[in-house]
């Protein structure tokens, strides 16, 4: 998932709401709904596709493929900050950085 999240620049919501329909194997790209119920695709990398065929046949049901809401994929990108040395990390729709 947050291989996903940093290969496309998707935003959190669009994260959230990913369905396995939605993938494109072949071509490397998820079609997403952003701002506006727009439709784009996001592309992603090999290695991304690879780590996605491991989770999507075991979480492929339902609303979307991770079962958790933005707010849970929030709280789990947090975690690892708060045990990390590194100063607070700031999460922006498209771009993770350290300040």
């Amino acid at each position: 998932m947050i291989s996903l999240f940093a290969d496309s620049g998707m935003r959190l919501s669009e994260l959230a709401s990913i369905k396995a329909d939605n993938i494109d194997w072949q071509n490397y790209t998820i079609t997403i709904w952003g701002k506006g119920n727009k439709q784009r695709k996001a592309p992603f990398t090999k290695r991304t596709t690879n780590l996605l065929r491991q989770v999507i046949p075991k979480n492929s049901t339902g609303s979307n493929t991770w079962h958790i809401g933005p707010h849970g994929i929030q709280l789990m990108l947090q975690i690892p900050s708060l045990q990390s040395p590194l100063s607070e990390p700031r999460y922006y729709s498209h771009l993770i950085f350290l300040e």
